[in-house]
């Protein structure tokens, strides 16, 4: 609990100072580690909402690299709570994106290898995430973003992956909270998006 203050700060004061920003990961990275099977869902939430809410606000701006690697260190220690992992796949999809508005839809080759190394992190990454549901959603997602950025044997096979996912996702799903919700509406939209 004492911990939580300079994470709630830093969402009201953002940085991309590195000695701020490698201090927060230490305090987000002991609540992280501080999550086990007895720890209430309620206490978990809110875990995620600081770890998150830190997460979004390091910016580096036009420091593509930077944020990307932010991101791969976020990865490695924060890959035990499945919410926080599905976001930085949503983040390192949108950074992506940021690259070719950036470029306005014309990649040169600097920024071409950059982008394919977003992808290479959310090949990686989404494999780790427990749903089936979300893996699928998010597969769906990284080939949508390597298609619009033109990289089709990526979006191949992030497309194949999804493909097979299919036949893994329930028809109930017990979320980490012990909460079971139906996966229906979540695998039609799914499956609408890839054949779309």
């Amino acid at each position: 609990r004492p911990l939580r203050p300079g994470l709630r700060s830093f969402a009201r004061n953002p940085s991309s100072d590195p000695l701020v920003v490698n201090t927060l990961i230490g305090v987000a990275r002991t609540l992280h580690d501080s999550v086990s099977s007895l720890t209430s869902p309620d206490e978990t939430r809110q875990v995620i909402a600081l770890i998150v809410g830190f997460i979004r606000q390091v910016n580096y701006a036009k420091d593509f690299e930077q944020q990307l690697n932010f991101f791969v260190e976020c990865r490695r220690n924060f890959s035990n709570l499945d919410r926080v992992v599905e976001e930085l796949v949503v983040l390192v999809s949108s950074l992506a994106m940021r690259t070719l508005a950036m470029m306005r839809g014309k990649h040169n080759k600097r920024t071409s290898a950059f982008v394919k190394g977003c992808i290479a992190y959310l090949h990686i990454t989404i494999p780790s995430l427990s749903s089936p549901l979300k893996r699928l959603q998010l597969y769906t997602l990284a080939g949508e973003v390597s298609l619009v950025n033109q990289l089709l044997p990526q979006a191949d096979a992030l497309y194949r992956v999804a493909i097979t996912t299919i036949a893994e996702v329930p028809a109930i799903e017990t979320e980490s909270s012990g909460e079971m919700h139906n996966t229906e509406r979540g695998l039609i939209d799914a499956v609408a998006t890839l054949s779309s």
